[in-house]
């Protein structure tokens, strides 16, 4: 990843904080929501279930539906797997050869999931979109294309901390017309650990693997965020 490019990434991530509620961000909202439903999904498959669908809807919502499985490491792998694939994103797009078509994987894998889990219209219509948007991106010069996907997996990697007013300090997520349980109100239930140390608890583990992840980039983009951390 260039230096260029990381102080990019980073503007464009503070600046998505700030307009969290704006409509410019509508469609990354919703493809996080649409990777953090693929984490409760894998885990299921993880642990022995099965995936009946995934879906997010115009409220920015989303739900997993699973059978079978470990539900406490599915219900954990909702932020944890967001924050997982965003930091796997991030850290391919900064090295070769993943970089030059870490892209167009995302796009297939995406694609994926349409055709094995999604059943429902407005989810379709969504990922058919994501997947055309990514495949005329890719037809951008060699140095937009990693940008792109740096900016998906930093917003992925972090986003327990977007999220935190409406999903998990409120206790509550949106899906459909109502109010449904959010993760941290079902793991609460289970556990009877409060549902605000679990969202506090996302939140950390979420900044701590975003840290993890650029501590790990290539040497040069380290050196760029503590020239630039330095000078704030």
């Amino acid at each position: 990843m260039k230096n260029t490019n990381l102080l990019v990434v980073l503007g464009i991530a503070l600046l998505c904080l700030f307009l969290w509620e704006h409509w410019i961000v509508y469609p990354l909202k919703l493809l996080v929501v649409l990777m953090h439903e693929t984490g409760h999904a894998l885990a299921a498959l993880l642990t022995g279930g099965d995936v009946v669908n995934i879906q997010i809807n115009p409220r920015q919502g989303g739900v997993a539906v699973t059978r079978g499985g470990i539900r406490f490491i599915i219900l954990c792998a909702g932020y944890l797997g967001s924050s997982l694939i965003g930091a796997v994103l991030l850290s391919l797009s900064a090295r070769k050869p993943w970089k030059d078509f870490l892209l167009e994987l995302f796009g297939g894998v995406i694609l994926l999931e349409l055709v094995f889990w999604v059943r429902d219209l407005f989810t379709a219509v969504f990922v058919i979109g994501v997947v055309v948007g990514l495949y005329f991106l890719s037809k951008l010069s060699t140095n937009v294309k990693p940008l792109v996907m740096q900016v998906i997996g930093t917003m992925c990697c972090l986003y327990a901390v977007y999220d935190i007013k409406s999903d998990i300090l409120s206790g509550q997520s949106w899906y459909g017309g109502g109010a449904a349980v959010s993760d941290a109100q079902a793991l609460a239930g289970i556990t009877f650990i409060p549902a605000i140390v679990w969202g506090i608890f996302w939140i950390a583990l979420a900044i701590g693997i975003f840290v993890v992840t650029w501590l790990n980039l290539p040497e040069d983009d380290r050196s760029n965020i503590k020239s630039i951390s330095s000078r704030l």
